[in-house]
Parts: structure tokens; C-alpha cells; sequence
């Protein structure tokens, strides 16, 4: 039964049935809850769907099982609880706090639990909770959505508060080209635009992306709106390194 359970699975999966696939891997797994291909399956397929609940469920049994090592097990979990707090970030804040803060404790690198988190906190004041929370990502994994999170973590700053405060982030991990973008960005909406053009000027020869290019175009057109200028500096964006 289960060899031909994964025949049928396999062949609803070539065909592109995956309602199909999900129902020959949960009869799989209710009729043997040890077998890895099954369990791994389903697991992959909930995720595909983003039935994070359930794909919840179905890692413990991995866990349970001995089908996956504690480090792995701790990773996807806690990917699985950002997913869900970004779901009830919008209309259940307390629970995507809560979701947010353990898959942050799981995974202090994650990017989307920490923002999540960080987020929530400003939203409530708690500006000295939401920096720790990012401060932790940041040395890890920095992203822009963890700069945008910081350089608006206080209701009511303004853009020059908001560009103190990132120079503040960027500080912490100084060789990620994360770190020059975000002070760029911030001083381009704080009009500095000297100092976005300084802060980018290291990585116009060597580490030119198409985020670098893209900002270079903004303080050419915010500072003198030279079309040329603009325009070269999009077209070197085109051909620029991905970020």
C-alpha cells in the first residue's frame, strides 16, 4: 500500500495535481507515520500552500520520529511561525507578537520575525525593544526592511532623527553593503544629499548594484533635477549587479 501510495504521489505531483499529491501523502503518513518520503512531502507541500498550521504539525512528527536533526527542526520552525505572524500582524497583533518573538528566539537571524516583531513594538512605543530586536538581526543578516523597521521605530521623528538613528544601525555592521544603502536612503529623504552621495561613493567602481545606481539617480534628480544625469545612472542600474 505505501509503495503504491508513493506511485500515486508521484505521479500527481508530475501532473501538477497538488491537492491530489497532499491527500496520497497524509494517507501515506496516517498509514506509516516512520517513513521519510511521505512525512518529508507532505511537510513540503503544506509549506507550498502556506498552511502553516498544519505544516507545523506535520515537523513535529518529523521531530518525533527522528526524521530531522534539532538544528534543521529549530530553522524550518521558526520559519513557519514568522510565516503565521505575518498573516496576524495586520488584525491580531498580541498573536503575531507572540509568534514573531519565539521564531526570533529560534533564529535571531531571521529577517521577517524580527521586522515582525520590531514592528509591533514600535506601533506600541516600546522603541527600546524594538531596537534590541533588530540590532540582534542586523549583526547577522542585514536587510532593508530591518533599516526601515529602526529608522521608524519612533513615531514622530524626524528625518533627521530618523537618519541619526540609522548611521547609529549601520555602525553595528559597517562592512555589509547593507549599511552604506541605508544611511544613502535616509539622507536622500532627509535632502543630505552630500552625504548619501559620500556614503555610496566606496561602491560605485567596485560593488556598483542596481540599488546603488537606482539611489544615485534620486540625489541626481533631488538635488539639481539633471535629467542626464538621471538617466545615466538609471541605465548603469540596468546593467548593474543584482542586490
Amino acid at each position: 500500500e505505501q509503495l503504491g501510495l508513493r506511485g500515486l504521489f508521484l505521479e500527481a505531483e508530475r501532473e501538477g495535481e497538488r491537492e491530489a499529491a497532499r491527500q496520497f501523502a497524509e494517507r501515506a503518513v496516517t498509514a506509516n507515520p516512520k517513513l521519510s518520503w511521505s512525512a518529508e512531502a507532505l511537510f513540503d507541500l503544506q509549506c507550498k500552500q502556506k498552511d502553516w498550521g498544519a505544516a507545523l504539525e506535520s515537523l513535529t512528527l518529523l521531530k518525533r520520529n527522528g526524521l530531522i536533526e534539532k538544528p534543521a527542526y529549530e530553522r524550518k520552525r521558526a520559519v513557519l511561525l514568522a510565516g503565521q505572524a505575518q498573516e496576524a500582524e495586520e488584525n491580531e497583533t498580541d498573536k503575531a507578537l507572540t509568534l514573531a518573538m519565539e521564531a526570533h528566539g529560534l533564529a535571531p537571524d531571521l529577517v521577517p520575525a524580527a521586522a515582525v516583531a520590531a514592528r509591533i513594538h514600535a506601533g506600541r512605543g516600546q522603541t527600546g525593544k524594538a531596537a534590541k530586536i533588530i540590532q540582534k538581526t542586523w549583526t547577522r543578516a542585514p536587510h532593508p526592511d530591518l533599516a526601515t523597521a529602526y529608522a521608524h521605530a519612533r513615531v514622530g521623528d524626524s528625518t533627521r532623527d530618523r537618519l541619526d538613528r540609522v548611521r547609529q544601525l549601520a555602525a553595528l555592521n559597517p562592512h555589509s553593503i547593507e549599511s552604506p544603502i541605508a544611511v544613502a536612503t535616509t539622507a536622500i529623504e532627509a535632502r543630505l544629499f552630500n552625504e548619501a552621495r559620500e556614503t555610496l561613493q566606496p561602491l560605485l567602481d567596485d560593488r556598483l548594484t542596481q540599488r546603488v545606481a537606482t539611489l544615485m539617480a534620486r540625489i541626481e534628480a533631488g538635488e539639481s533635477d539633471d535629467k542626464g544625469r538621471v538617466r545615466e545612472w538609471l541605465a548603469r542600474a540596468v546593467n548593474a549587479a543584482p542586490d
